[in-house]
């Protein structure tokens, strides 16, 4: 069972600028990514946290349980990956008028990779326990002021994050 560890989740505050919502000028935190690790950097932090495995040995594994998970996902499996969570397929579709009319092509509009955070044990993933374990560090804390739009211009990934306050 992995243990979660947490040096600080950098933020940054971003101001609702949009003119028809309720929550108008109010300030709301984002999670800034300082960046996002290939899956050989990925390999490579984990060979080099005391494992006893190779970085050839902990790509093999890791390449077969992607493609493995990918194979059981695609067969309408839902596959649990130990105190993690587990990972599943959903589809979104338009309507049909009628069952007969309804046509995979043109009714599927998507699928869509799923995860849902294990809430069991040590690793409670889910949303109120991380809240719990987290500490927060403003991302403007980690520069000096002279540096602070270069650093909201490196580290914003530009994903639209879902905002609080009910919007």
């Amino acid at each position: 069972m992995a243990q979660t560890t947490n040096s600080g989740l950098p933020y940054a505050l971003y101001q609702d600028n949009r003119r028809t919502s309720a929550y108008n000028g109010q300030w709301y935190a984002r999670a800034k990514h300082i960046k996002t690790l290939t899956f050989e950097q990925f390999i490579k932090h984990i060979a080099e946290h005391g494992s006893n495995f190779t970085r050839a040995e902990i790509a093999g594994v890791l390449y077969k349980m992607q493609d493995c998970l990918l194979e059981l996902l695609m067969q309408g499996y839902k596959v649990g990956i130990g105190d993690l969570g587990t990972f599943y397929l959903t589809i979104s579709s338009r309507p049909a008028a009628k069952f007969e009319d309804f046509n995979v092509s043109e009714n599927i509009t998507a699928v869509n990779l799923r995860f849902l955070p294990s809430g069991r044990d040590i690793n409670n993933l889910t949303s109120k326990e991380l809240r719990k374990g987290t500490r927060f560090i403003n991302v403007a804390d980690l520069v000096a002021p002279s540096e602070k739009a270069a650093v909201d211009a490196k580290y914003d990934d530009g994903e639209e994050e879902e905002q609080g306050g009910g919007v």
